[in-house]
């Protein structure tokens, strides 16, 4: 039989390789959530700090399963099934919280992220280079699925914790690694073509070497500028890059030149992006979502339509889009471009999901759904503000994925699929750390 000692070490050890997982496969990653549930069990562990965020957990999870009953969900399992994402929650919790009497494991572990990330960049820049994948946004080891940026960044949010929990930035060798683990990830994302990861990373990146008070300015501006560099050189070297990154962005802002649209031939395809006629930080098929999201919102208003029901929902005639982009209808049947939205229905506006967690829970899961995710975008910018002169770079890059993943802009994944909402619970688990331990301590200091 396994002590507890070896029982706590292999607790965390599930716990650090978790994240891999997801490159395997589903499988693999409810396998390690299982025993990571089972182990925190036999160890004690799953204990709750009451506070009103407990409390917003629990009232979310109810909603989900009540709304089975009274809409016209049908994901029985999947509603009751979310329980294990609660208990992943308070599991990074608590693991955080004992982390410090592990340090062996973490020291070793530090090298493995760097590795998989290598060997990620290496095979992507393969995909990329060789040109065997054809489209803006590469798939990699996810083959069909364009989530390698998302699950990159991700990635990174994740490590970056860990690798200031031991002030280890004071070591020199630690230092440089840092920054050439910054170099690949940023590289990854950007070949990656998934602008939302993009904006996440950089975003995070900006924030971070803004806000932290243990980084020499000297020391910002070298990171800062490398990033830079880095994006330089991509674009510099790749159309496709350039087309995806700079091009389509720009025509989505309606910041580049009299043109109602732009395209490029790229490896043997044309590309085409219409310019918005007024600025909206998002596609304008996800703007037509949101739309439709917020239709939905207002005839479900307390508990929403229920989980996995937008894509149903959408189709629905009261809930339809009655226009259709004209400068989209003038370019296609003009045979100008010859690539309307893809996985659109005729009405536009439907999906599986809105791309934006704010509409999705509105609309999937009501106000209170809306609340929850409310509270911890808000809370934490509120006490990255209060706290900003405090706050050292562990207890930053512990809030600063909530306030990047959450921000209410962004375009995003559906937060009640399996990959998105079993990943951001890590983050949340950070939240939920945080609040109830390294808060304190702020607090203490005041």
């Amino acid at each position: 039989m396994l002590n507890n000692i070896n029982l706590e070490k292999l607790n965390l050890l599930l716990f650090l390789i978790f994240p891999f997982s997801f490159i395997v496969g589903p499988v693999l990653v409810e396998a390690l959530l299982f025993f990571l549930i089972l182990f925190n069990f036999i160890l004690k562990k799953i204990h709750f700090e009451k506070n009103i965020f407990f409390y917003l957990l629990i009232i979310f999870y109810l909603i989900i399963i009540l709304n089975l009953y009274i809409t016209d969900n049908s994901s029985y399992y999947k509603s009751f099934a979310f329980v294990r994402i609660i208990f992943l929650i308070i599991i990074v919790k608590n693991i955080l919280n004992s982390l410090e009497n592990l340090r062996e494991i973490y020291n070793r572990y530090i090298f493995i992220i760097f590795f998989v990330v290598l060997l990620l960049t290496i095979h992507s820049a393969l995909i990329f280079f060789i040109q065997y994948d054809y489209s803006l946004r590469v798939s990699s080891v996810f083959f069909e699925e364009k989530i390698l940026g998302s699950y990159v960044s991700k990635l990174f949010f994740f490590s970056a914790p860990l690798f200031f929990l031991f002030n280890i930035k004071k070591k020199n060798s630690y230092y440089l690694l840092g920054l050439i683990f910054i170099c690949f990830v940023t590289f990854l994302v950007l070949i990656s073509g998934e602008r939302a990861s993009i904006f996440n990373l950089f975003f995070y990146i900006f924030l971070f070497f803004i806000l932290s008070n243990d980084i020499k300015k000297k020391y910002k501006f070298s990171f800062l500028l490398l990033v830079f560099l880095i994006v330089s050189f991509s674009i510099t070297i790749s159309d496709r890059i350039k087309f995806r990154v700079i091009s389509q962005t720009a025509a989505q802002l309606g910041l580049f030149g009299p043109e109602k649209y732009t395209e490029k031939l790229i490896n043997g395809r044309w590309y085409a992006y219409i310019k918005e006629e007024k600025i909206y930080f998002a596609p304008l098929k996800h703007k037509l979502m949101h739309e439709t999201a917020f239709k939905i919102f207002k005839d479900n208003i307390i508990l929403g339509s229920g989980i996995k029901t937008f894509r149903t929902f959408c189709k629905k005639q009261k809930y339809s889009v009655e226009y259709i982009h004209p400068q989209l209808n003038e370019m296609y049947i003009t045979g100008k471009w010859k690539y309307p939205y893809e996985g659109f229905d005729k009405q536009h506006g439907c999906s599986t999901h809105p791309h934006n967690y704010f509409f999705e829970t509105i609309s999937e899961l009501g106000i209170f759904g809306f609340i929850l995710i409310s509270v911890l975008f808000i809370s934490s910018a509120y006490i990255i503000i209060k706290y900003k002169r405090e706050l050292n770079n562990y207890q930053l890059s512990l809030l600063l994925p909530i306030v990047v993943l959450f921000f209410p802009l962004n375009s995003t994944g559906s937060l009640l699929n399996n990959w998105t909402s079993l990943y951001l619970s890590i983050f949340i688990g950070f939240y939920y750390y945080f609040i109830n331990y390294e808060l304190n301590k702020l607090q203490n200091k005041n």
